[in-house]
């Protein structure tokens, strides 16, 4: 396939466009916390991780819904951002979306909360490159699926 051949871009924020890996730990951990359980570290969380926090705080004993959970981490994340733990944009992302948008159709699918999403997006100055922004913690193949039928 040549690259005129392609109509859209799907990207994933974490570890793609952002290095949120930071805020995203200590929101997990300050969770962890206010369920009663301990702390692990960083290396321990980086191989347990899961899709979503829901999902990852779930595996770990939490014993609440998982709708709640997830407020409860987007609310968590916001603070723990705003009080000085940011992710990081990579710093090649502004130049390669702006190429990749001038040529076809670009998407972001993130588990990250949709709010968060949006003002990272906006923060970094990427937000216009992106035809659909996808926030949410359920499942991405019905989002994904749903943005190649668009």
């Amino acid at each position: 396939m040549a690259l005129e051949d392609i109509r859209l871009g799907i990207f994933d924020h974490s570890g793609v466009i952002s290095d949120d890996r930071p805020p995203v730990y200590e929101a997990n951990m300050v969770l962890l916390e206010r369920f009663g359980l301990s702390r692990i570290s960083f290396e321990d969380w980086l191989l347990a991780s899961k899709a979503s926090a829901g999902d990852w705080l779930l595996s770990h004993g939490v014993t609440v819904p998982k709708a709640e959970v997830n407020a409860q981490y987007a609310q968590v994340y916001m603070e723990i951002v705003e009080g000085g733990l940011p992710p990081t944009m990579y710093s090649d992302a502004p130049q390669v979306l702006a190429e990749l948008a001038s040529r076809f159709t670009l998407a972001i699918v993130s588990s990250h909360p949709r709010t968060n999403l949006m003002r990272e997006l906006e923060g970094y100055g990427l937000l216009p490159h992106f035809d659909t922004v996808s926030g949410d913690p359920s499942p991405k193949a019905a989002r994904l699926g749903a943005i190649c039928a668009q």
